[in-house]
């Protein structure tokens, strides 16, 4: 019988050991842990923060006197110790709620908005619901919003207002509103609806702190980079353009209009122009053709094909000598009534109608698309005439 109990007695004692050894062992680390812990905060001057361990994860406790040093202590107690060994359980003082601000995010998802975060002050939430009911959407709106106490300011309800507006634009799809500054994302198709985006955004902005992300698609390549003007004493018409940077299309635009009369195409933003000199360049053709009596200005890279309205045209380009261009572009000079494929199988015929307008009717067939621009130029400046019937 004793036999028997003694293995069982060495077994339970064996047992009892390795138990307390652990015990032990956990023991230890946490104080050492903790030791660490409590150095590490006592030498970056978190004095309300209490540490507590629990084998190999930290719990901190305490009252933190404000958001950014609540997200400090776990940020240090991370980076010594690895991310998911803390566990948050402080809490921001209550007197301390009325310097914070709201901290809400609305996003876009498919068919409904979704808001979640934190907002101030008392029927804040409130608020924010009926700004989105009210909102141009039309999307079902999914709110995860708590309220903290403090005050609900005038500054907060034109933030939200701002960002329920802004989430009405299709192309945005996120905003964030931060301590009352705004981050507004979004998508553009291209850099000009890119900068539309921005100036219906701006215009409605206030006062508040914007910031704007709003991403494009990279720019094409265009080779060569191509600008094409027609310019009679009536009006322009801009058949081609390209331009690198928003203030050259703008430039380029400027230098392209007449009158009331010109019609611009919005000139492509692309990438590839042949050098930094570009607008500046068509600025000084167009500018020159025009005094000329008009023409045909047709730019690919840094040549330059300019054909005046008539040789008298041309005369006064010759005898006043083309302005002079930065470095590398070539001018050659023609003449429109030269171009004979321009009156290949046209007929012209001139009608006048009641109200003295002058209507010009083209009959027969245009070699390309080209041509037929040269006919009704040259012709609208022969027969002045202000429409034309093609």
């Amino acid at each position: 019988m004793l036999i028997l109990i003694y293995p069982i007695i060495s077994f339970l004692f064996a047992s009892l050991l390795a138990t307390l050894l652990g015990l032990l062992t956990v023991i230890h680390i946490e104080n050492t842990n903790l030791k660490k812990a409590t150095e590490l905060f006592g030498q970056d001057n978190h004095q309300w923060v209490v540490i507590k361990t629990n084998g190999l994860l930290f719990e901190i406790l305490g009252f933190a006197p404000n958001q950014t040093s609540q997200q400090s202590a776990i940020k240090i107690l991370e980076k010594e110790f690895g991310r998911g060994q803390v566990i948050d359980q402080s809490v921001i003082a209550k007197e301390l709620f009325n310097n914070l601000g709201s901290s809400i995010r609305l996003q876009k998802t498919g068919s409904s908005i979704v808001v979640i975060g934190t907002i101030i002050g008392d029927n804040s939430r409130q608020y924010l619901m009926d700004s989105l009911n009210q909102s141009a959407t039309n999307l079902v709106a999914e709110i995860a919003v708590q309220e903290s106490p403090g005050n609900f300011s005038s500054k907060q309800s034109l933030a939200i207002d701002y960002a329920v507006q802004a989430l009405s634009l299709p192309q945005v799809n996120l905003v964030n509103v931060e301590n009352n500054r705004i981050t507004v994302n979004g998508l553009a198709q291209n850099e000009n609806d890119k900068q539309q985006i921005i100036s219906q955004l701006e215009a409605t902005k206030s006062s508040l702190d914007v910031e704007y992300k709003i991403s494009s698609p990279p720019l094409p390549i265009i080779s060569p980079f191509t600008y094409e003007l027609m310019i009679s004493l009536a009006r322009s018409e801009l058949i081609s353009c390209y331009a690198e940077t928003i203030e050259d299309r703008n430039r380029i635009l400027t230098a392209s209009s007449h009158n009331n009369n010109s019609s611009l195409q919005n000139c492509n933003l692309a990438i590839g122009a042949p050098d930094e000199n570009w607008a500046q360049s068509i600025e000084i053709i167009t500018n020159s053709v025009r005094k000329a009596g008009g023409g045909l200005v047709s730019i690919q890279d840094k040549e330059v094909n300019v054909a005046t309205i008539d040789k008298f045209g041309l005369e006064i380009l010759e005898k006043n000598g083309f302005p002079t261009l930065p470095e590398g572009y070539i001018v050659s000079l023609s003449t429109l009534d030269g171009n004979d494929n321009s009156k290949e199988n046209i007929d012209y015929v001139l009608k006048i109608s009641k109200d003295a307008n002058r209507l010009i009717e083209f009959r027969g067939a245009f070699p390309n698309q080209r041509s037929q621009r040269i006919a009704v130029l040259t012709s609208s400046v022969k027969f002045n005439a202000k429409q034309k019937y093609l």
